[in-house]
Formats: structure tokens, sequence, C-alpha cells
């Protein structure tokens, strides 16, 4: 769980990087950017969360160090064993940092604000090509008898970045202008609804909001019974 908020701080502290720009903390009255760059906004958020799993890792090599007796009568573990609840305390310090309220009563990730803008243009650099996973998969699926990853990564995405356009309209034009019938055969097995997801990369989020809402629930319910809450 530390490892898991640690690599959400992680990965929202690089997304608010000036060149990305797609996520911000919520820059509170008061609050001091840098000490020295007075433009900048230091992600200190998100940093905790990196930071407290860092400092859990040093704590976990202990834990590992107590994997180890010296014939069953190491009695040198039990100092070491007293630091063991530091790591839950890091561990509260990160889900604190998460439901941290401002004066408004607004916890930390219901005050974070996303650029669309931004977040549009970095998906546009590559979504002419970011597909090819799953056109691959629909060609062997729809009975493609080769390598249909050497035909996508191999031929399909060099002609794609030399054209610059999507990789289904160069599986397409592939299947109905060259002479290879196993390509042709197989594309015409591709469902439609299947070949309209691939030319929206937009669209190609499959079952991943369902999953993540089943995974909070299920965290949700463990944190219930470990509190004896109903």
């Amino acid at each position: 769980m530390s490892a898991a908020f640690g690599q959400l701080g992680d990965d929202c502290r690089h997304l608010m990087r000036s060149e990305l720009n797609e996520v911000a903390e919520a820059f509170e009255p008061g609050q001091v950017g840098s000490s020295t760059m007075a433009q900048k906004r230091n992600p200190i958020n998100f940093e905790n969360l990196k930071a407290m799993w860092k400092k859990n890792v040093g704590e976990y090599v202990k834990v590992l160090l107590t994997l180890h007796s010296e014939h069953q009568r190491d009695l040198t573990d039990s100092a070491v064993m007293r630091d063991f609840p530091t790591i839950l305390v890091n561990l509260m310090t990160q889900l604190n940092t998460l439901r941290r309220k401002n004066q408004s009563g607004a916890p930390f990730l219901a005050r974070l604000s996303f650029n669309n803008e931004a977040l549009k243009r970095n998906l546009g650099m590559n979504a002419h090509v970011i597909l090819a996973e799953p056109i691959y998969i629909a060609l062997q699926m729809a009975g493609y008898p080769d390598d249909a990853h050497e035909l996508v990564n191999r031929k399909l995405v060099p002609r794609a970045q030399k054209e610059n356009l999507p990789l289904a309209e160069i599986l397409r034009h592939y299947a109905q202008t060259e002479s290879d019938p196993c390509i042709s055969e197989a594309y015409g097995r591709i469902p439609a609804e299947v070949k309209e997801m691939l030319a929206c990369p937009e669209k190609y989020t499959g079952d991943a909001a369902k999953k993540a809402l089943e995974v909070v629930s299920l965290a949700q319910e463990c944190v219930c019974e470990l509190s004896g809450e109903a």
C-alpha cells in the first residue's frame, strides 16, 4: 500500500513538470513555492507520498534482516522489531496527505486540477502509433497465421511514423493493397466495433475505470473490517 501511494506521488510529480503540465496540486493561500524560483509550484504532497515510501524501504530492510536468525537464539532482533511500527506511521502519513483538507474542507485529491489541453496535446504526439499492441492482438485473434507483432513492429509502425498516419489507417491500406491474402482475410474478420476502437486511441481504456473502482471498494472493505466499522 505504501509503495502504491509512493508510485502515485511519483507519477503525478512528473506529470506536473513544465513540459508535461497535465496535473497540478492546488496552491493554497500562504503556501510558499520554490525558495529561489518564485514562479515555481513545488508538488509538496506528491513529493511527501514518494518520500514516505523511501523511508519505508529503509524500514523494510530491518524486517528482512530479522528473517535470518542465529540458531533461533538471536535477541539482537528485539531492538530492531521495536521499530516495525514506524512502517505504519509512515503509511499513515501518506494517508493523511491524501485526506488532508484545506480551510474549505476539500481533501487533497479533490483539489487537483487537470490541464485538458496538455493532456490532448501529449496524447496527440504519439496517438498515431500507441495502439500497436491492440492492433497486433486483434490480428492474432482474427486468425492471422504469422507473427502479428513482427508485422506491426517492422512494417506498419515505421510507415505510420514516416507518413504521420494512424496505425489503423495504415493497416487498412496495407490489407487492401498488399498481395498477402492472410493479412486481408484477418483484417476482414476483425469486428467493426474493434476497428472503430483501433482508430480512436482515447477510447482504448478497456475496463480500467471499472477495475479501479473495484480495487477502491475492496480497500474500503478491508479498512472497515480492520477498524471494526460496519
